[in-house]
Order: C-alpha cells, then structure tokens, then sequence
C-alpha cells in the first residue's frame, strides 16, 4: 500500500484535485490536495518559467483564500499557484457564473 507523505493541504472530502513532484527516480518528493468540502477536479497543469506550477479545474466550495468565494450554485472555475519550491500554494482565482463552469486548459509563457 502507498502512502501520501505529508501533503501541504490534506485531503479534505469526497473528491480533490491532486498534484505531486516526482524526482528523477520517479519518488513522490512533494504532494497537496486542491479542494474544499465540495466536489473538486484538477483538470489542466503547466509550469511557467519561475518553476512555479498553474492548475486549473473546477470547484463546489470555498477552499484557500480565493479571491471570489463560492458562488453557491453548480461548480465554478479555479486556478491556483503552486510556488517553484512546491512548499505551499498562493491564492486562487475563482470565476463564478450563473451555470456550472469548468477550467479545461491552463497555458503560461
């Protein structure tokens, strides 16, 4: 059986999105669940030129400190930072629109 290490964010409810480093070796070296007490997906990752890593997805709940909360219907569209060390996570940016709405790609330069 595998084990998680110890994740920056926890797992936190029924479904999370999950991101992990692997080294060259192919050893979880880093790991962290994106999500709130909702239903959460990561559907897109890229790394930018800094190292840090960019997901984007989908989300139920409030979770981190979005700079829009939860708009309380359907699911809404996230993307969060994950800092070049993959120590910690930097705020998220949350669209909220009337229906459900999902991140599908995320791209940097």
């Amino acid at each position: 059986m595998s084990t998680w290490g110890s994740p920056v964010r926890p797992h936190s409810s029924y479904s999370d999105a999950f991101v992990a480093r692997l080294d060259a070796s192919g050893t979880m070296v880093w790991n962290t669940f994106l999500g709130g007490s909702g239903s959460d997906s990561g559907n897109s990752i890229a790394m930018d030129g800094l190292g840090n890593a960019w997901v984007t997805g989908h989300s139920s709940s409030t979770w981190g400190n979005p700079m829009n909360a939860y708009s309380g219907s359907g699911y809404d569209v996230f993307v969060a930072r994950l800092d070049g060390r993959f120590s910690s996570y930097l705020p998220i940016i949350r669209l909220n629109y009337p229906l459900s709405n999902q991140g599908i790609v995320i791209i940097t330069k």
